[in-house]
């Protein structure tokens, strides 16, 4: 009977995992507000169920919508949660897919944990990002086409699964739409009929098209927070229609930072390539790239099936993102790192002995290899495997914790409320993405100085933005103002240091922080 004890049960190892995974995400998490650039836009629009940027994410709002509702922290706090959760939710059922691929639990759970602890991957699990939630979806994915791949004749029910899990990535993340073609050539090389492969294809289409339902439902209650659109020269918002499918096909297709896309040219750079690589490596602490690299190797050599599938499934996103030029895309591949720990389990699995090349395995002229005597006890082999199962997640865990923990990171909020008391009434203020967000929530959410109009620059064209301020400014009615911190960050800031007056405003503190500054005529 020991072999049924209950820690051989699968179940038990999910269970193990899950909470193991939790309990860690949990004492990391961040508290409130996070310095993340989506974090308090999130949040934001998950609790007024509102519209962010593009390409809008309605399903994960009205997700994390439910969890705004929890009666306990602040709604930053609660929308960080869900992130918590859905990341932790993820290491079962990787663990379950690893199993599957490598057939191997011990390295299926070491692969899954090194997945989880490393750097870009907790770091986006602590506070409200998509990543997370797009994690899971992928990952419960890949799981169902591990399982049409090594059991094909579970494909009747499989096959339509594996197309609503996709379908639910995408509505997630519309990014997880590069994944579609290794999601093809995983049915074909499978064995799927072309009439299961249809029907699956129509269920994961019917989940994505069903969750854009959100945008022209929340349009038309012109909710208080929308920034799908832009503003005009005249400081009003100019909020794109979502009852429209081109309005629509605008938001889902992130033509708002169309700007970004193939930043350097539709190759990328040796720049990108450089930087992507370094990714790779800091993510993973430099081994799991290393082992990475090695698993191309094993997984080529061993079952080309599923390295052609893994290689279609990794180059469209990969590429994608390496040519992305946005200034926050290093949070961004996630799922590039979910796919790499497939070849870190491979790795794993040949450098433990249980995999060879398939040459090695007939031994000399097609004979069999002889059979390894039996043992009591453990074997030097599975040493090495019980060793670097434990070692490999333990070095991640120990050395990442102290620079992704979250759990005291309270400095975007204070500095967002320092801003707040110290801003003149009925002020009209200007600043980048992440200092206005974090004003937008207190104000929004915690009801904090509604007199202010608070302007994200982003959403400015320049020509725009030149004509509203010198309309504001030299009308004199009200204060305005822009934040210290935008006058490094904003190409548009040159203008005002050349045109108007800059005045110091103070926050009254042992420093004499600088809050802003008061833009008049000179």
């Amino acid at each position: 009977m020991t072999r049924y004890r209950v820690w051989n049960r699968l179940w038990f190892q999910q269970a193990l995992l899950f909470i193991v995974s939790l309990l860690v995400l949990l004492k990391t998490m961040a508290p409130t507000i996070y310095y993340l650039v989506d974090s308090s836009e999130f949040a934001i629009g998950a609790s007024t169920l509102g519209l962010v940027h593009s390409p809008g994410y309605g399903l994960y709002l009205l997700l994390a919508h439910l969890f705004t509702r929890l009666p306990f922290g602040d709604v930053a706090f609660r929308v960080n949660l869900f992130s918590v959760l859905v990341l932790a939710l993820t290491a079962p059922i990787l663990f379950t897919t690893l199993a599957h691929v490598v057939r191997d639990r011990l390295i299926g759970a070491a692969s899954t944990l090194i997945f989880i602890w490393s750097y870009y991957v907790w770091l986006t699990g602590v506070a409200a990002e998509i990543y997370a939630p797009q994690i899971l979806t992928l990952a419960a994915a890949l799981w169902a086409l591990a399982v049409l791949v090594r059991f094909p004749e579970r494909q009747r029910w499989m096959a339509p699964l594996a197309g609503v899990l996709f379908g639910l990535a995408v509505a997630i993340h519309p990014s997880s739409g590069f994944f579609a073609p290794g999601v093809v050539v995983a049915f074909r090389l499978a064995g799927v009929s072309w009439k299961r492969s249809i029907v699956a294809g129509i269920l994961a289409a019917g989940v994505f098209l069903l969750s854009l339902l959100y945008f022209p439902v929340a349009y038309v209650q012109n909710p208080e927070f929308n920034t799908a659109g832009e503003y005009a020269a005249d400081g009003t918002f100019d909020a794109v229609n979502l009852t429209l499918p081109q309005g629509i096909l605008w938001l889902v297709s992130g033509a708002q930072f169309g700007g970004f896309f193939f930043s350097e040219g539709i190759f990328p750079s040796l720049r990108q390539i450089g930087a992507t690589l370094g990714l790779f490596w800091s993510n993973f602490l430099g081994f799991g790239f290393i082992l990475g690299l090695i698993g191309v190797y094993v997984l080529y050599r061993t079952e080309r099936r599923l390295f052609v599938i893994w290689l279609v499934l990794f180059a469209p996103y990969t590429y994608f993102y390496m040519t992305y030029g946005a200034p926050d895309s290093d949070t961004m591949f996630g799922p590039s790192f979910l796919l790499w720990t497939f070849l870190i389990a491979c790795a794993l699995q040949w450098f433990t002995g249980q995999i060879t090349a398939p040459a090695a395995r007939r031994g000399k002229r097609g004979r069999q290899p002889e059979p390894a005597p039996q043992t009591t006890g453990l074997t030097t082999q599975q040493l090495v495997k019980l060793g670097l199962a434990v070692a490999l997640p333990a070095i991640l865990l120990v050395v990442n914790w102290r620079v992704v923990d979250a759990s005291g990171v309270t400095g975007v909020r204070q500095k967002a409320e320092t801003i707040m008391e110290y801003l003149p009434e009925n002020a009209i203020v200007f600043g980048n993405w992440i200092d206005i967000i974090a004003l937008q929530y207190l104000q929004i959410i915690e009801q904090e100085r509604p007199d202010l109009m608070l302007y994200n620059l982003y959403y400015f064209d320049d020509d725009d933005f030149y004509a509203f301020l010198t309309d504001v400014v030299e009308a004199e009615t009200v204060p305005v103002v822009i934040m210290h911190s935008t006058l490094s960050t904003q190409a548009k800031t040159a203008f005002i240091d050349n045109v108007y007056q800059l005045t110091p405003i103070l926050a009254a503190d042992a420093e004499s922080t600088v809050v802003g500054y008061r833009i008049t005529e000179p």
